[in-house]
């Protein structure tokens, strides 16, 4: 495969992930932040200030409230906007119509057309609202036309490489932004415990509420994170992503999984048995924050290893 088609498809597949991602969390932070009004009006005032540290945005803003939420959705100078990732996004799909179905791009398409109509139409929050709703089925869509209309050949390997990669940052980084969000100090120094909700808004963030109540666990701290870390059998687990980056890293240079044959496999594999062997006990006693931002660092290591070796 060209270098150029599968750098498109990589990409490709992280601003796809990248704008649910940004959709999700808007949304959430929406619902949040209204939640916490009956509680503490403190600590409601401060989710959205907090927007950009969830996605990854450095850029300081004085933007509040709606402001925030028009920003994040459709401000195209904001990297992680939802208009930036899908402009993106189709700017690789259209230069590799050929290596991807034409209902893929089709969905594609359409939503960024959607996404300009809106950008230019007068602020309302319902219809930003249905947007984020309609990126996030958008992306599941793509998801599921990409496993049910391709080959599992380089091109779906290169897309779903991309995908993981994506996702397992993002979880760890929401993981470590709301386990220090300054909503809680606020909530406890106004005389309110936010416990329940925050982590209850934390799993949401990354679509594992549902699962983690059927699964039995305690809303704790501890048990909170160490199911979006480290539950194996979870799709949006850092421990579950790292698994699906080896997998397609082996499929793409065709050596068996305990065999490491450049770079980006070795640090994968790596990564793959320290969240396999890790305990959250000793995490939370050596430091979380410290521990997260090993494990994005790790992550943005294979990320550039896959960058050298296959599209350089």
């Amino acid at each position: 495969m060209l270098s150029r088609v599968a750098n498109s498809l990589f990409w490709l597949a992280r601003y796809l992930e990248r704008a649910e991602n940004s959709a999700r969390v808007l949304a959430i932070t929406h619902g949040y932040a209204q939640e916490l009004r009956a509680v503490s009006h403190a600590a409601a005032d401060l989710c959205w200030g907090e927007v950009g540290a969830l996605l990854g945005d450095q850029e300081e803003t004085s933007a509040v409230g709606v402001e925030v939420f028009w920003r994040f959705c459709f401000d195209d100078t904001v990297p992680v906007s939802l208009r930036t990732c899908v402009t993106r996004a189709r700017e690789n799909a259209r230069g590799i119509r050929d290596a991807i179905s034409s209902e893929m791009w089709r969905e594609l398409n359409v939503l960024h057309l959607r996404l300009e109509e809106e950008a230019d139409m007068p602020r309302s929050e319902s219809a930003q609202l249905e947007m984020l709703q309609r990126v996030r089925n958008v992306s599941h869509l793509f998801q599921g036309l990409r496993d049910h209309t391709m080959q599992r050949e380089d091109e779906w390997q290169f897309l779903t490489l991309g995908q993981y990669l994506e996702r397992a940052g993002m979880t760890a980084r929401t993981v470590d932004a709301m386990f220090r969000h300054p909503v809680l100090q606020a909530a406890a120094d106004a005389g309110q415990s936010i416990d329940t909700l925050h982590l209850v808004a934390a799993l949401r963030m990354c679509t594992a509420y549902e699962t983690f109540v059927r699964s039995g666990h305690n809303l704790v701290p501890d048990r909170v994170a160490a199911f979006l870390l480290l539950e194996a059998r979870f799709p949006r687990s850092v421990e579950f992503g790292v698994q699906e980056i080896g997998s397609s890293l082996h499929a793409l240079s065709g050596t068996p999984q305990v065999i490491f044959s450049n770079e980006a496999e070795q640090l994968c594999g790596r990564l793959v048995a320290e969240l396999r062997f890790a305990a959250i006990d000793e995490i939370m006693g050596q430091g979380l924050r410290e521990y997260l931002l090993r494990v994005v660092h790790q992550l943005d290591q294979i990320g550039t290893a896959v960058i050298r070796m296959y599209f350089r």
